[in-house]
Order: C-alpha cells, then structure tokens, then sequence
C-alpha cells in the first residue's frame, strides 16, 4: 500500500508539474552508466502437514545484490536499455519440523551464490521539462534478466538450492535415503539459464543538461518478477509429492546514473 501511495504522489506531482512548464520536445540520444541494485526475493516456501502426526514448513530464500554498467538509447518518450551485472548472494534454506513423537530443532543451511548476466529493458516515459537544465519523467517498462552463470562457492551450476533441501530433509530424519534418491531424481539439475526471468518496473528519472548535447540521467526503479524456470521446477516437483509449495514474489529496487549525448 506505501508504494501504491507513494506511486500516486509521484503521477500527481509530474502531472503538476505538467501543467506549468511546456513538455520537453522530442529528441535522440544515447548513453553510458551504471547501476546498482538486486533482488530482495525469489525462492520458494513448502509445507507438509498430517493432523496428529507431523507439519513440516520449509522456506527457500535467495536474494542477491551487485551492479554493473549499461547503455541506452533514448528518443523523449521511450528508453530502450541493455546492460551487464554481476552480483552475489546468500541462498539459505531451512526447515522447522514438528512431530508428536520426537523433537527436531530448526535446521538450516546457507551457500554463498555468485551471479552473472544480461539485461534488456524497455521503459515508456513522459518527461516534464521544470527548467532549461532540468526534467523529470515517470517511468513504467520492462526488463528481462538472462542469468549466464549462477554458481554456488565451489563452483557447481545452480544446484545448491536442491542439494541444500535435499540434505536437510536427510539430516532431519524425515525421509529415509531411498526416497530421498526418488526425489532427487524427479528434480533436473537446474542450469544457469534456469534462472531469468521477467521483470516488471516501475519509478521515476530526470535528466540535467551541461549544454544542448550532454546531460546526466539519473533514474530509480523498483520491480517485480515472474517466477524463474528454478523456482516453477521445485513447486511442480514438489506437488507432484503431494507437499503444497508456491514460488516466492521477486522483487528489488535498482538506482542507475548515466551520461546522455543528444544527437
């Protein structure tokens, strides 16, 4: 609801500010920046519950943060972007069992996470001209995140998340090994790839401008993604085995900084 709020405030101000000042005509140009920003989210949680007998709740989370540079093609009302990032993250998992028969404390396992990959954008905006500098614009696009290396500390692909489940359901005691191997064997080694996914964004920019050529963008974002192919993989997985599992929303802000060169 705050950011509904805060998204309101935002349209009401740029269209405020619309009303005053002329729209800024339309022009091309071209930059370079870089940008900070990660994934507050992503995962998935579990449960399983037999009235009288056992619950289990299990929770994967994998967020990430990191940066990297980009360029951009602007023509006044629409910013078509393309970037690279690198980032890293703690992927933890862990699992809260509780039985009528005997007491397994929580456990919980984390694996340090390295990322990297490419980004495509496409942002609709409307810019406001305040001044002869400056100009602000609302902004509301797209942006796809094609992961090209996702690897845990010891260099495997992408795996931790299942080895990770898959040892904590052993080291719980919950499932013996003969069940753990059907299992593992239902779940496909998950690759980098399996890891993009679609971004929704939505935010605010302005540009100021040294001279009629050169100017400076700064813009801040916050989206929302689609599950990744990892994530629907280990929810089908484990309905298959009657355990109810849902993807975790994906989310984050993203700041960039740019140099703009208008043609």
């Amino acid at each position: 609801m705050k950011i509904k709020n805060c998204l309101a405030a935002l349209v009401f101000i740029v269209l405020t500010a619309g009303g005053i000042y002329a729209q800024s005509p339309f022009k091309l140009s071209a930059g370079i920046g870089g940008f900070i920003g990660g994934d507050f989210g992503g995962g998935f949680d579990a449960s399983v519950n037999v009235p009288g007998f056992l619950s289990m709740d299990m929770s994967h989370k994998s967020p990430y943060y990191g940066g990297g540079v980009f360029i951009f093609l602007d023509a006044t009302y629409a910013e078509l972007s393309f970037g690279f990032f690198g980032g890293s993250g703690n992927s933890k998992t862990s699992m809260d069992v509780n039985s009528t028969f005997m007491t397994i404390p929580t456990v919980s396992l984390e694996t340090n996470m390295s990322y990297m990959g490419l980004s495509i954008g496409f942002l609709g905006k409307y810019p406001f001209r305040i001044n002869d500098k400056l100009s602000i614009f609302p902004l509301f696009g797209i942006d796809y995140q094609i992961m090209l290396s996702v690897k845990d500390e010891d260099g495997n692909e992408g795996i931790s998340s299942l080895t990770n489940m898959l040892s904590i359901l052993s080291l719980a005691g919950v499932v013996d090994n003969e069940t753990l191997s059907i299992i593992s064997g239902s779940i496909p080694d998950s690759k980098s790839g399996d890891f993009s996914a679609l971004w929704f964004k939505f935010g605010a920019g302005a540009d100021y401008s040294f001279n009629d050529k050169i100017y400076l963008r700064v813009e801040a974002l916050y989206g929302f993604r689609l599950a990744n192919k990892f994530e629907k993989d280990m929810v089908d997985a484990m309905n298959s085995y009657n355990i109810e599992a849902d993807s975790r929303l994906g989310h984050g802000l993203s700041v960039k900084a740019a140099v703009g060169y208008r043609f």
